[in-house]
């Protein structure tokens, strides 16, 4: 649906019917309304990303570097506050914000998921069997399932998906959709796990005094586009090859200043970003 920003300015009956299509129809928090309106009726010239910083990295210290990197790179920072863990489990902000991973790690089987062929044959090529024959051994499951199946920890779980990780055990499926062999558990069953990370990752959101800091984040679109802002301000997943320039390379390499308890990596990678119009829309 496209609706011209112009159009929105100062009618309150177009407002209305959009307000209540799209908190019926995505679910959305009052503060996913807000921006979202922040966004639909701004001036269609300009780009907007909502940016915030993981629990893992959020501090004053990494706050503050952030915000002086987006303003020297003349980034408009017009809206920016915490969302706390207690907001993020009664609001399911969490699971709606990691939807799409959210569910292959904790509601969708292996007989439920729908893969492309390019996909079956990324799966195959990266681990010698075919995806319907794993199924039909049954050594295909979510992160719960997973972790009930090996009667281990999802903190467990997820070191033994980084192992994977590093060993190059893990293949992107498609979007929220990684797979990983899960082979180094002692006296356990080797299994492909799908989004082995997000259990422990939601633990982490929604610890007791766990938060999120949030930056709404604008640019010129003629300025930049939304490919250079993922690239060159943001950085790819993993920081470690993500370019030099970008948020998540400097901040990787500046760890400790930072006050950090460890490098960054694919899973703590420091922040997130929207990266698309699109996805900016939805996020926010």
């Amino acid at each position: 649906m496209y609706t011209d920003p112009l159009i929105l300015k100062g009618n309150k009956d177009l407002q209305g019917i959009l307000l209540s299509f799209l908190q019926s129809f995505f679910i959305m928090t009052p503060f996913h309304i807000y921006c979202t309106f922040y966004v639909v009726v701004a001036k269609n010239t300009r780009n907007c990303s909502l940016v915030f910083i993981k629990p893992h990295a959020n501090s004053a210290s990494v706050q503050s570097f952030i915000r002086k990197f987006l303003r020297k790179q003349n980034f408009i920072v017009s809206l920016e506050g915490d969302i706390h863990a207690d907001m993020l489990l009664s609001e399911t902000i969490l699971d709606k914000q990691y939807a799409g991973i959210a569910r292959r790690a904790m509601l969708l089987k292996a007989s439920d998921l729908e893969l492309p062929t390019s996909s079956f044959i990324r799966f195959q090529k990266q681990f010698g069997i075919s995806w319907s024959s794993a199924r039909q051994n049954d050594t295909i499951h979510n992160a719960i399932d997973t972790a009930a199946h090996l009667n281990v920890s999802y903190d467990r779980l997820h070191r033994a998906w980084m192992e994977c990780v590093r060993a190059d055990k893990m293949v992107k499926l498609g979007r929220g959709f990684y797979c990983g062999l899960i082979d180094t558990i002692p006296n356990k069953p080797p299994l492909f796990c799908i989004n082995g990370f997000f259990m422990a990752m939601r633990a982490e959101y929604l610890a007791d005094n766990a938060s999120v800091h949030y930056f709404l984040v604008e640019w010129d679109n003629a300025a930049m586009s939304w490919s250079d802002f993922r690239k060159n301000v943001i950085g790819g997943t993993n920081p470690s090859l993500a370019r030099p320039e970008s948020l998540r390379s400097l901040m990787n390499a500046r760890w400790e200043d930072l006050g950090l308890a460890c490098p960054l990596d694919m899973m703590r990678n420091g922040l997130h970003a929207s990266a698309s119009a699109f996805e900016a829309l939805v996020e926010r």
